[in-house]
């Protein structure tokens, strides 16, 4: 017997994903007002605020494959609020509060 489960990834302050899927384990570090984005294999969850308030320079992988998180990439500064776009393999988040660059990018 499957039982599903909803989870919600903030996307930015004015949008929301949720994902329903079969047992998906809790993210290794929960976090909000993150940026996600997905190339269909793989859910890639970038910055945000940790459960005390800190922003956070991680970046969180959920693989539907394996249906495991993994950590990803670091930030090049810790950010919140930032938007996605996923073009030819390639992730570009955009702004974001307190990102001290303003493009960062990297191949899935």
């Amino acid at each position: 017997v499957h039982t599903t489960k909803v989870k919600r990834f903030t996307v930015n302050n004015e949008m929301k994903i949720h994902m329903c899927v079969s047992d998906i384990p809790d993210m290794p570090v929960w976090c909000g007002q993150s940026c996600a984005i997905s190339d269909g294999d793989n859910l890639v969850v970038m910055g945000g605020y940790d459960s005390s308030g800190s922003m956070l320079d991680k970046v969180q992988v959920y693989s539907n494959k394996t249906r495991t998180w993994s950590t990803g990439w670091a930030l090049p500064s810790p950010c919140a609020g930032g938007s996605a776009t996923l073009q030819y393999g390639t992730i570009i988040l955009l702004g974001g509060n307190h990102m001290t660059t303003s493009v960062w990018y990297a191949k899935i």
